[in-house]
């Protein structure tokens, strides 16, 4: 690029802020340019000049300059500055590169849903009025996801499409509808840089990094510094990128280890006890707040509600009113429960199952059903039958893989105490249950570096070990009792039989 910028100048000679225009070079210069994003800062630096440059060749070339910078905008993404170059070679008398302009605007227009410059019998045109005639709150969103095939760069289209996905997710914190308004608000942030103003861009930036980190629990490091880029005094990202960096700094888990099974199986050795203390022991607050609270648990939970109410009470760029504030959300968030998941991995890490228990049953209430919740709180109490049990622990690795080994810990607990109590149940089939399980997971987990999964597998093959070598014995007293009953039988049968005969022989001795 650096070598391109010196040509710039070749065409035009400025004297006193007038240009002299040279049509050879210019035109010459115009045959060098790429058209793709590398030559983007030339199209910006030659247009201003050759607007300046008077005649009708010169009306030819700035109708190419036009269009090929509308295509290098559109490489990049840029369709509002695209559709200003397109305009401009309509605009103009000189009839080249007005067909290839009219082509690409066409499309345009249907992407940004500016439907007075198509006629009205076109089918698309036709197709999103029918949609939008019939669109209602029951099944909006469905209407809406049509009408954005259609358009989908149609501005007040996503403002409307993101209020009610902020309404569906007033109701239920679905990751799916929260993914959704984090893409909505990154198009409009991105599609319209140029047409909102800079407060709602920042906010825009600000609601996307709380739609990361506390509803799809992702990272918002990424989003929190191009908010701050904008405007480095800007209070809500600035505030939200001061806990941020505390909470990395803090915690050496990511989150996607609590998800993802292999992350999970790596899982070296951490502080732990740093985040017992950190999260549940320590009343000392991570940073300053106006409330005060328990611990960081505590405060982390609270610090969460309250920036998601405010994302689903305070919605940049609309313009339709909340129907009421909302002070409650429906459920705990990813991110707490997130929070629980670790914690309760702390713990089970520590060998404080008593502790661990707490954090991970609220979790695991999140995670499962109602049906499996009250399913696995039944068999934990009871051990009473194990049907369902293993579709439960299937549903708790998919979602946090630590949920499932720390309930077969407690599973195998369970198990273990009702053994040594001389539990005369048959317990075969609960240990079975826990050796498929073990058994599908047992590769991955001794080829990783975590330490529980690695313990745990070890003590449940033993356990398995004893129980098997317990039923073994079992049977083979069970054959020895049988034979034994039979040898008995047989023997009682013959000297029965033998009986009479003995008797006859004596009369006949008689």
């Amino acid at each position: 690029m650096r070598r391109l910028l010196p040509l710039l100048l070749l065409p035009f000679s400025v004297h006193c802020e007038k240009v002299e225009c040279d049509l050879q070079q210019a035109t010459e210069l115009m045959q060098s340019l790429t058209i793709d994003k590398s030559s983007l800062s030339s199209f910006h630096s030659i247009i201003p000049m050759v607007e300046q440059c008077k005649g009708a060749s010169w009306d030819r070339l700035k109708n190419e300059v036009y269009y090929k910078s509308g295509v290098v905008h559109l490489s990049v993404g840029q369709e509002l500055k695209a559709l200003e170059s397109f305009e401009k070679v309509l605009a103009s008398e000189e009839p080249s590169f007005k067909a290839l302009s009219e082509e690409r605007l066409q499309d345009l227009y249907k992407k940004l849903a500016l439907w007075d410059h198509i006629e009205d019998d076109d089918n698309d045109k036709l197709a999103y009025y029918a949609l939008l005639d019939n669109i209602t709150q029951a099944d909006g969103d469905d209407v809406y996801q049509a009408l954005e095939s259609i358009s989908p760069l149609d501005y007040q289209l996503r403002v409307n499409h993101t209020d009610v996905l902020l309404n569906e997710l007033s109701e239920s914190l679905d990751l799916n509808t929260a993914q959704r308004v984090v893409e909505n608000y990154m198009l409009l942030a991105d599609k319209y840089a140029t047409s909102i103003s800079l407060n709602d861009r920042l906010e825009l930036q600000y609601r996307v990094s709380v739609l990361q980190w506390f509803l799809l629990n992702s990272p918002p490091g990424a989003t929190l510094k191009k908010c701050l880029s904008l405007d480095m005094d800007y209070k809500p990202c600035k505030d939200l990128m001061k806990l941020w960096n505390k909470w990395n700094k803090s915690i050496k888990v990511s989150a996607s280890a609590l998800t993802d099974g292999e992350e999970y199986f790596g899982l070296e050795n951490q502080s732990w006890d740093d985040i017992i203390n950190l999260m549940v022991k320590d009343t000392k607050p991570l940073i300053k707040t106006t409330t005060p609270f328990k611990n960081n648990y505590a405060m982390f939970k609270k610090i969460a509600e309250e920036h998601v109410l405010g994302l689903l009470n305070n919605r940049p760029l609309s313009n339709a009113p909340v129907q009421s504030k909302y002070t409650k959300l429906s459920e705990p968030t990813e991110f707490q429960t997130s929070l629980d998941v670790l914690i309760c991995l702390a713990f089970d890490m520590k060998s404080s199952s008593k502790n661990a228990n707490k954090f991970c049953d609220r979790a695991l209430k999140q995670v499962l059903t109602p049906k499996e919740h009250s399913l696995i709180s039944n068999y934990l109490t009871k051990v009473n039958s194990p049907d369902g049990v293993p579709e439960v622990l299937k549903a708790a690795y998919e979602t946090y893989p630590h949920l499932a080994f720390h309930l077969v810990k407690r599973i195998a607990a369970k198990l273990v105490h009702m053994e040594r109590k001389g539990a005369t149940t048959d317990a075969s089939q609960h240990w079975n249950i826990l050796s498929s399980f073990i058994e599908n997971h047992k590769k991955a987990a001794e080829a990783g570096s975590n330490k529980f999964t690695i313990r745990l597998i070890a003590h449940i093959s033993r356990a398995i070990g004893r129980q098997r070598q317990k039923q073994e014995q079992y049977q083979q007293q069970f054959f020895e009792r049988q034979y034994q009953q039979q040898f008995y039988r047989a023997a009682a049968a013959a000297a029965a039989a033998a009986a009479p005969s003995a008797t006859k022989h004596k009369q006949e001795l008689l």
